[in-house]
């Protein structure tokens, strides 16, 4: 049934009948709202949100998005279109960036993190854009990336013991989101897998515990 109304949605968005496709992805949502494909939802409401101008809104389903799926290039790229067009140009170009990591090639992305150097170069930021390198300012902001996710994992952990799975299982999803590659990421899948395991959402739980 989920799947029907996101494919209602989608033929709705091809029709440009934005309103009507948010309301069929949330169908989907309030009928599997952490399934398999929930980020897919979440990501496809966020593209009906953008174009409505919602853009906030949009930003939230891209990161409830990611919070499923942080590997989820399009999620990544609808976030940081959603920055871009509320004028966030350096969270666009690091979620942009992001977004590379798991699909080098989408010329889409890179159009986009040219456009946001360009724009921040107009808004006054010149002497930092022109010699502007994305993957070195994604490198600047990796470290403090690492200790937030860490600050998350403590938080999940201390949600674990007092067997507030629910929220242990969004504490180790914002790691995840902040830090999907660093030394630390295993134990921040492992985490969440064994919370998911607690929420009886095992096919989750394996998903993640082959991350």
């Amino acid at each position: 049934e989920a799947e029907k109304h996101n494919n209602i949605g989608n033929s709705h968005m091809q029709r440009k009948e934005y309103q009507e496709a948010v309301e069929s992805y949330s169908k989907a949502l309030q009928l599997s709202a952490g399934g398999p494909n929930s980020h897919v939802y979440f990501c496809n409401r966020a593209a009906a949100l953008v174009s409505l101008k919602k853009f906030e809104l949009a930003i939230q389903d891209s990161e409830r998005s990611l919070a499923l799926r942080p590997d989820y290039a399009k999620a990544h790229a609808r976030l940081g279109l959603s920055h871009f067009l509320l004028g966030n140009y350096r969270q666009a170009m690091e979620a942009y960036t992001v977004s590379l990591k798991y699909e080098p090639d989408n010329k889409s992305a890179k159009n986009y993190i040219e456009k946001a150097a360009k724009r921040l170069a107009e808004s006054g930021e010149k002497s930092k854009a022109t010699s502007f390198s994305v993957i070195s300012e994604w490198e600047k902001n990796k470290h403090n990336n690492e200790e937030q996710a860490e600050k998350f994992k403590v938080k999940g952990n201390t949600c674990m013991a007092n067997h507030e799975y629910e929220h242990a299982y969004e504490h180790y999803s914002r790691a995840i989101v902040l830090n999907p590659e660093g030394p630390q990421s295993h134990v921040y899948y492992s985490n969440r897998a064994a919370a998911l395991c607690y929420l009886e959402k095992y096919s989750e739980a394996e998903h993640d515990s082959l991350l």
